[in-house]
Order: C-alpha cells, then structure tokens, then sequence
C-alpha cells in the first residue's frame, strides 16, 4: 500500500511515519535537499531564476512566491519519488495534493497541529517572523481536512 503522508510544517508527520513499521519513507523534504545538491538541471533552473541553488538562501527569497519555486523544483521531485516508490510505503509531503503526488496513493492521511510555530522555531532555529512567513506561505489546515482520507490531530 501507498500511503500519501501531509500537513503543513512542524505538525508531526515525519515522527508520525515512523509508526509505519516494515514501510519505506519517501521524505521529500529530504529527497528537494539531495537534488540541491546533485541535480545538475534543477541547479541550472535555480541559478537562471534566483541567482542561487543555496537551500537557505532561496528559503529567504521565495516565500512569497513559493509558486514560482516549487514549478521549478516539483518536477524533480516527483520523478525521483516515482523511482522510490515501492509497494510499502509512505510519501511525506507538505505539497502532496498540489504536486500531483497523491494520484500515487492508494491512501492520504493529513497530521494537523496547532503547535507548528513553536516546534518549526524550535527544529529548523526560525525567528517568529521566519516561522510566520513559511506556515502562512502553505495551505491551511482546512485544505488538508477537505483533501485527505483521514486526518491526525497532533
């Protein structure tokens, strides 16, 4: 089984996989952080388009425009997930509707939290004003309660 794995930022999703056991996780937080990295054509897309392929430095120029981003960058994204998936397991996404990345799972399941900002300042060492731009440049909790098959309150 499939299982598509969402929610905005700092809700719990990757502590939430893990309770997935004999599942492979495909996290593609961490898959957009390797094609940073080692993606040649994404690198070029980036550099023409923002003047850098620096993960902290496009966070401090694109939230708000993470649209423009993210037609960039999806597209790699996905084809790397594409070449992961296997029958067990779970894809970890914020953008797992809006990528298209859903249409792979059998299943969807949205974490969902109030206490975002203070785990995303606290994790990733935000300011309250950086945490502030990166929850409201994503979908709000109800996208994901309309969207999902099932939902966790964390």
């Amino acid at each position: 089984m499939i299982i598509g794995l969402t929610g905005k930022s700092g809700a719990g999703k990757s502590t939430f996989a893990k309770l997935f056991i004999g599942y492979d996780i495909i996290d593609c937080d961490k898959i957009y952080s390797e094609l940073l990295a080692k993606n040649n054509a994404m690198q070029q897309e980036l550099l023409e388009t923002y003047g850098t392929c620096e993960k902290i430095k496009l966070r401090e120029m694109v939230f708000n425009d993470i649209n423009k981003l993210n037609q960039i960058t999806w597209k790699y994204v996905i084809e790397e997930v594409k070449n992961r998936v296997t029958e067990n397991c779970i894809i970890e996404a914020i953008g797992l509707f809006e990528s298209g990345l859903s249409c792979l799972c059998d299943k969807t399941i949205a974490v969902v939290s109030s206490e975002n900002m203070n785990r995303i300042m606290n994790r990733d060492s935000l300011s309250l004003e950086e945490a502030s731009m990166r929850l409201n440049s994503q979908k709000d909790i109800e996208f994901y309660r309309k969207n999902a098959d099932y939902i966790v309150e964390n």
